[in-house]
């Protein structure tokens, strides 16, 4: 289990792309995301935290062209930290 939190800019709306990532988990990420919170910035930045349980197949999903055209349309552009608890 991997702590990925990223960082994303967008030119649709932010409800706009809430659904959009409310839909893909629907769809597919919950094949390989434990859960997700999705924290608004402002109408065009977001935080989304996610409790990744499968990398790879996390980043295959969200590399397909369908989801590139979807970026594309929507000047979506993200920063990708790993996170590490502190104890």
């Amino acid at each position: 289990m991997c702590i990925r939190d990223r960082v994303s800019t967008f030119d649709c709306s932010f409800e706009d792309f809430d659904k959009f990532v409310a839909d893909f988990h629907e769809k597919e990420g919950h094949k390989y995301v434990e859960e997700y919170e999705l924290i608004k910035v402002n109408e065009n930045k977001s935080h989304l935290i996610l409790e990744v349980k499968d990398l790879e197949g996390f980043a295959a999903a969200t590399s397909t062209p369908e989801m590139k055209d979807w970026d594309k349309e929507n000047g979506y552009k993200d920063i990708c930290y790993s996170l590490t608890p502190v104890e």
